[in-house]
């Protein structure tokens, strides 16, 4: 059925971050009970990031394998319980790691779906071992997410590396064309890394904020476009065009985890206190509050927490 029908449009929305319309094109194509494997465990994922806990619980009911539905079980816990995963990591990895025959036997979207579980817990190194090389080399979201893993675990080197090797696939792929969307996942994917890279050169940030501000154009802002750019325009010494840009993702989505990190970054480098969440927020309140609340197994809670667990370590 997959093969029967154009999916691009669907992939593109979800690697652009543009959620309500993938869910749109998928359910326009066909009912839920029909989606490919991959399609309803993509769609799985991006209504986790719309924090829609109910959405998630109904597609869960279509997953026919134990493994992947207790792992969805474990990521409605934490989205129900609102509490930082890495509570309850051992618990996870006991979901994922329990039964290796059963791991072995789970297919790209199934991994994927682990990874971002381990990924939100802080376990970067357990979401690594989901995605082995061996089994996802043909896929491109797995290679994409190994190299935003190795970016959380420090390691610029392999994920450039990682980078250059998906590029190199991705080449050899176009003789059946793109199908998949993947040109627009590897340009996400090179602009994440450049703007991650302290030693990358201004040229590489100006070609990164092209691809974000055409991936814009052609397609519509989202969040996942905006704060993209606003980190190249922070990167070239734009301030008042990064600012502007910030407030853009703020008008889109203000309790997006991307978003509320770069303001609570921004108010930080600026010591100014910004009204970030004008619907929740009053001028008393941080971004940081916020983040802590919406998304506490964000890395820049998680980097605020071990930093201050740091100072009190040395205070004793």
């Amino acid at each position: 059925m997959e093969a029967a029908l154009d999916w691009y449009d669907f992939w593109n929305y979800y690697y652009l971050g543009k959620y309500q319309a993938a869910n749109d094109v998928c359910t326009t194509l066909l009912e839920p009970n029909q989606w490919p494997r991959s399609v309803l465990l993509a769609v799985i994922r991006l209504r986790l990031a719309l924090r829609d806990l109910e959405g998630i619980r109904a597609l869960r009911n279509l997953v026919n394998d134990t493994w992947t539905s207790s792992v969805i079980h474990e990521l409605i816990e934490t989205l129900q319980k609102n509490v930082p995963p890495i509570d309850d990591g051992e618990r996870l990895r006991s979901v994922v790691f329990g039964d290796g025959s059963a791991l072995d036997a789970v297919d790209e979207a199934g991994r994927l779906l682990a990874a971002l579980a381990l990924q939100r817990a802080g376990l970067y190194l357990d979401a690594l071992e989901t995605l082995p090389l061996s089994r996802c080399e043909n896929d491109a979201e797995s290679r994409a997410c190994r190299i935003c893993l190795w970016l959380h675990l420090n390691r610029l080197d392999r994920a450039q590396l990682e980078q250059q090797a998906l590029e190199h696939w991705f080449e050899r792929q176009l003789a059946d064309g793109d199908q998949r969307a993947v040109g627009t996942l590897v340009q996400l994917s090179r602009a994440t890394l450049a703007v991650a890279s302290n030693d990358a050169e201004d040229v590489a940030i100006e070609a990164a904020l092209r691809s974000c501000r055409d991936l814009a154009e052609r397609y519509g802002p989202s969040t996942k476009l905006l704060n993209l750019t606003y980190l190249c325009l922070v990167r070239l010494g734009r301030t008042e065009a990064s600012e502007s840009t910030l407030q853009q993702a703020m008008n889109l989505d203000a309790q997006d985890p991307d978003t509320m990190a770069n303001t609570a970054a921004s108010a930080a480098k600026t010591s100014m206190m910004m009204m970030a969440f004008l619907e929740a927020a009053t001028a008393t309140q941080r971004p940081i509050e916020y983040l802590r609340k919406y998304a506490p197994w964000h890395p820049w809670i998680r980097a605020q927490d071990d930093f201050e667990r740091k100072l009190r370590g040395l205070a004793t």
